[in-house]
């Protein structure tokens, strides 16, 4: 009986892993993100680097340095030289929402985002290693819409 039991589990979980397969090939791609107003407001210092690309894209290969090491990773589409420094990488919350994160190891900033369709909705947290007791991290409305990825 625990036998047949582990089975008809593993089948269940196979098919889950199978699904969700599905949708994380899915999922991958460019977005064009729009943030809402930070409250509270960020610390000016660390605004540059708690301030994700404004078109950014979704691989399914996995990074093998620091931050990203066996994380799905995340690219910005931003011009030379405007790159800040840091990991970016995402990985799924649930069926249906994932988290992705820009971090320089000391600031980050992370989104929870549902996914709806072309889009991904939800919320943005800056954080910092500079922690001040009660004090709240500085959130903001984030929605992440599909594009094309554009070359060059």
């Amino acid at each position: 009986m625990i036998v047949r039991c582990g089975w008809a589990l593993a089948l269940a979980l196979c098919a889950a892993c199978a699904a969700r397969q599905d949708v994380a090939e899915g999922i991958e791609g460019c977005y064009a993100l729009e943030l809402g107003e930070w409250n509270p407001p960020r610390q000016a210092v660390d605004e540059p680097f708690q301030t994700p690309p404004a078109v950014f894209e979704l691989l399914d290969s996995l990074g093998t340095e620091s931050f990203e090491e066996g994380q799905r990773l995340v690219r910005p589409k931003i011009e030379p030289g405007d790159f800040r420094g840091g990991s970016a990488s995402w990985r799924w919350l649930s069926e249906d929402s994932v988290r992705v994160v820009w971090t320089t190891g000391f600031v980050m900033v992370d989104l929870e985002l549902e996914v709806l369709g072309d889009r991904l909705e939800g919320v943005a947290t800056a954080r910092t290693d500079a922690v001040v007791p009660g004090a709240a991290w500085p959130t903001t409305s984030a929605t992440a819409t599909r594009k094309i990825c554009e070359t060059g």
